[in-house]
């Protein structure tokens, strides 16, 4: 996605296809007219997958004694497609981009834990459509503005959810329709001044306005009434922001940051979020960096509807982190050290099921370490390894789903001049779960992945293949807990993940 978005000067087309029925392609188009100073750029892409890949052998009905009313053994439902379409136009200082994500998938493994039938349909629709419009000013060498309008769209539509299977609620199978649009539109104003050659200083207002239209649902086949809304549909969200940033060069080698962001919420509160860094460059191979920043997150319009015991309240994070990094001719390295204290974090009661809650305060403390080396000219090996320590302040407890040990390790070398291949080491440390689970933890696993890329400077055609988990190594999620009418739903096996799998892509830059 990350090329789909920056790649705006070029003119290519690309086709792609993998083991796992998944096809798709699209293309990216600019032109530009210097004369006038206009330029547009296009970029559209699409993927279309019926899945069926991931086998699963039972489901939550086995757990509980119901396996006759299952449909497992049998395909999770990963069918998926997605789309995206990027435009930008500018014009001396004017620009318009449009923004379109239109993806559809199955119900993966069931949304309480009994697998799906195998039909593999698109049970879930969501569409997210952004425009803005905005224009840069330039007053003088030291004083510059911008100011933008941005309306967004999202919509998600669910058609024939499979809920509970036949003979569970009522001799039909019941299946669920749900529906619900929300609309954003957003003013903001940027003004950057340079008073003098070591300061810069940004001012920011911004103010936005969140409103429900829909939230609507039906169930044809349910044995009892239920409310025809699932969300109070008269929830808004107003915001009004505020932002000022002072960029401070006290010489050559030494730089800090300031900033203080103010929020203030309609439904909720106020909020301050200030910033502090520092970076000091010892000499041109060392450089040493510090910043301490907090920043909020407000609950949801849904974690607000449905509270597992009081109302929620916006959970808080403050963050520190020191950072060193070390240049040579040929290799590279960074050490980062970090810690996060989170005040009432807002999750899904895993204890009660029955709502969301600002959980108690936790903790995050690790460290982070990344190392390139160049071996060669044509060789380069690229690795990071992460630990981090997240627990409960309060118990010490692990905090649960995450893992406390990443890696990766990348290998790459030029084998001539348009080709490249890749060696990509990937492992995921032991994963904890919730705390009322008797499960153990989940272990880790490993995974290798292949690539072999081609591509020449200027136009001409470009390719790339790849295996991914060569090993086939098997890969699975923790199951999140789920309970109805105080059963507890729990997939004996978690999620298993596709194997090993083969993927190519092909295209050509005009």
């Amino acid at each position: 996605m990350i090329n789909v978005i920056t790649r705006r000067q070029e003119r290519t087309l690309h086709v792609q296809a993998d083991q796992g029925a998944t096809a798709g392609g699209g293309g990216i188009w600019y032109w530009q007219d210097p004369a006038r100073d206009l330029t547009l750029s296009l970029n559209a892409t699409g993927l279309t997958g019926d899945g069926g890949e991931v086998r699963v052998a039972q489901d939550a009905l086995y757990a509980v004694g119901r396996s006759t009313l299952s449909q497992a053994p049998g395909p999770a439902n990963d069918a998926h497609r997605y789309g995206g379409l990027f435009a930008e136009l500018r014009w001396q200082g004017a620009f318009a981009t449009l923004k379109l994500l239109d993806d559809a998938y199955g119900d993966q493994f069931g949304i309480n834990h009994f697998l799906p039938p195998a039909d593999q349909d698109l049970v879930t629709h969501q569409r997210d459509l952004a425009v803005e419009v905005g224009r840069d000013l330039r007053f003088s060498d030291t004083l510059s503005a911008r100011v933008r309008l941005e309306g967004l769209q999202y919509e998600r539509e669910r058609d024939g959810l499979y809920v509970f299977p036949a003979g569970y609620l009522a001799e039909q199978p019941i299946y669920m329709n749900q529906r619900y649009r929300e609309t954003r539109y957003l003013g903001a104003a940027e003004l950057h001044w340079r008073p003098e050659p070591r300061h810069d200083l940004l001012f920011g207002l911004e103010a936005s306005r969140i409103d429900i239209h829909d939230a609507s649902w039906d169930w044809p086949a349910l044995p009892f009434p239920i409310a025809a809304t699932w969300l109070d549909a008269t929830r808004e969200r107003r915001i009004l922001s505020g932002i000022i940033q002072d960029v401070f060069r006290a010489g050559e080698q030494v730089t800090l940051t300031g900033s203080l962001r103010y929020d203030d919420y309609s439904d909720l509160d106020a909020y301050l979020s200030p910033r502090l860094a520092a970076v000091w460059r010892l000499d041109s191979r060392n450089i040493l960096k510090f910043q301490y920043a907090q920043a909020f997150r407000p609950p949801t319009f849904y974690e607000l509807e449905y509270p597992s015991r009081e109302p929620l309240v916006a959970s808080e994070i403050a963050t520190y982190e020191l950072g060193y990094i070390r240049k040579q001719p040929t290799w590279e390295t960074r050490l980062i050290l970090f810690h996060s204290d989170l005040t009432g974090p807002i999750s899904f009661d895993y204890v009660g099921l029955n709502g969301y809650v600002n959980n108690p305060d936790a903790h995050l403390s690790g460290v982070e370490l990344e190392y390139q080396q160049r071996l060669s000219a044509r060789v380069k090996i690229d690795a990071n390894l992460s630990y981090v320590d997240a627990a409960w302040t309060g118990t010490g407890t692990a905090l649960p789903g995450g893992t406390d040990l990443l890696g990766n390790f990348a290998l790459l070398w030029r084998v001539a001049d348009d080709w490249t291949a890749a060696l990509q080491l990937r492992y995921v440390g032991e994963r904890s779960r919730v705390e009322p689970d008797p499960r153990e933890s989940l272990a880790g696993y490993g995974s290798l992945d292949l690539t072999l890329n081609y591509r020449r400077a200027g136009a001409g055609p470009f390719l790339s293949v790849g295996v991914k988990n060569l090993t086939d190594a098997d890969q699975r999620f923790p199951d999140i807990p789920t309970r109805v009418a105080d059963v507890d739903l729990v997939y004996p096996q978690d999620y298993p993940q596709p194997g090993r799998r083969w993927w190519l892509s092909a295209g050509y830059t005009f």
